[in-house]
């Protein structure tokens, strides 16, 4: 995740996104103390409809994100989170229309009830922890998106979406296949605000990272985020995500796996149903 031309996203802790981040149990960021993962708060609520400026109704779809908020407050985050807020900016009426269309055409790839465990979905212009720039993260039921015009808004809506579908569906996941799917020996390296600390936290594609059955730099970080830029590339990922599963073994036996993952919530969600959407 490259820190601006790449949108970083923090997932469950803080991630960063160019890609997504990822939950951590703990985040450290530069020069700052650690942000405990919260457990029994939650994020403030957010306003009914007609309450907050720019909360809407997701359009109805196959299924339907519950609402969608455009307020740039701390407020929004958890109250853990909030001191380590350096920056956040609402999203220009263009980022914010084009975020309307990207999320309305995400959500219309899941079947009904899919998306029951998401709240809400923020959309903000820029958000910064500790000076570093997020594309998105999540937290309980909720996922917040940068919308500058840099982040792949879809994307990052199906990056974090994964985390919450594996935290509520740890069960039906086969860690033990996917982990047996890495190289001998090969251990990921420390989580999402690690790479993006790092600089490895790049989201494009890369063949050498292939061989070993990741998708990018990035993917290399955690377990999570691994599965992050699987569960992305195939709703959003188009043909040439298809293209790599089909070239290289190692990331068709993931593919194979994160379908598999997905059929347990629906078995709708076949392999083809996912190839056909990049028609």
């Amino acid at each position: 995740m490259a820190i601006q031309n790449n949108p970083l996203r923090p997932q469950p802790d803080f991630a960063p996104i160019q890609a997504r981040p990822v939950k951590l149990p703990e985040l450290r960021l530069p020069d700052l103390a650690p942000i405990p993962l919260p457990h029994q708060s939650d994020l403030k609520p957010v306003p009914a409809q007609g309450q907050a400026e720019g909360a809407i109704n997701f359009l109805e779809t196959q299924a339907a994100v519950p609402k969608l908020d455009f307020t740039a407050q701390k407020q929004i985050f958890p109250e853990e989170w909030q001191p380590y807020v350096t920056k956040l900016e609402p999203p220009s009426r263009t980022h914010k229309n084009n975020a309307v269309k990207d999320l309305t055409q995400a959500a219309a790839k899941y079947f009904d009830g899919s998306l029951d465990g998401v709240s809400s979905v923020h959309v903000v212009g820029k958000m910064q922890f500790g000076n570093l720039n997020y594309g998105g993260t999540y937290h309980q039921d909720k996922i917040y998106i940068a919308a500058d015009g840099k982040n792949e808004v879809e994307k990052t809506f199906h990056h974090e979406l994964s985390s919450l579908l594996l935290k509520s569906h740890a069960d039906k996941f086969d860690k033990a296949s996917w982990l047996a799917a890495n190289p001998p020996g090969f251990r990921y390296e420390g989580g999402s605000a690690a790479a993006v600390s790092s600089g490895e936290n790049g989201l494009d594609f890369e063949a050498e990272r292939h061989q070993m059955g990741f998708l990018s730099d990035y993917s290399t970080s955690s377990l999570e985020d691994d599965f992050n830029m699987y569960a992305e590339n195939l709703f959003a990922g188009g043909d040439d995500f298809w293209r790599v599963a089909d070239t290289y073994p190692e990331v068709k036996a993931k593919t194979d796996l994160i379908v598999d993952f997905y059929q347990t919530i629906d078995p709708r969600y076949t392999e083809s149903y996912f190839r056909n959407l990049s028609d």
